[in-house]
């Protein structure tokens, strides 16, 4: 299902696509790749750590975060990575990891970003629609695609 402001009159060329990798997120980058491309995608991913309320200011647990976030984008890399190789035309990609909650990292990136279009996935369950969705569509920025899971 596409949402759309007006009606499209050129193809999208920026796709934001909103990643936390569970199966609903695999699909929907899948179709991206799938259906788009041509287009530039950039992969969102959300990420908080334990404890940095309490312990960010300390020098151990700035070395330990750093070096959870390097293991984080790496595989978050191998994932995109195996993804990809499954098929054959590759478009540009570009992996953004930013720290916080997914409603508000995908909110303040759109507004800096402006992208075309953002996919995201649904799981088709009609009265549970998650936090994110029914952000995207009581504030839509751009345009939206809902991707069936299954």
């Amino acid at each position: 299902m596409v949402v759309a402001s007006y009606q499209p009159t050129q193809p999208w060329q920026h796709i934001l696509v909103p990643i936390d990798f569970s199966l609903t997120a695999r699909h929907t980058l899948k179709e991206a790749l799938i259906r788009f491309p041509d287009a530039t995608l950039t992969l969102l991913h959300a990420w908080t750590l334990p404890g940095e309320r309490e312990l960010g200011s300390q020098a151990y647990y700035a070395h330990w975060r750093e070096h959870e976030l390097q293991r984080l984008r790496e595989q978050l890399t191998n994932e995109v990575d195996s993804l990809m190789s499954e098929l054959d035309g590759v478009p540009d990609v570009e992996l953004v990891l930013e720290q916080g909650a997914p409603c508000d990292v995908l909110q303040a990136y759109m507004k800096r970003h402006s992208p075309d279009l953002v996919m995201i996935g649904s799981r088709g369950q009609p009265h549970h629609v998650s936090q994110l969705t029914e952000m995207l569509l009581c504030e839509p920025h751009c345009d939206l695609m809902l991707c069936r899971a299954w």
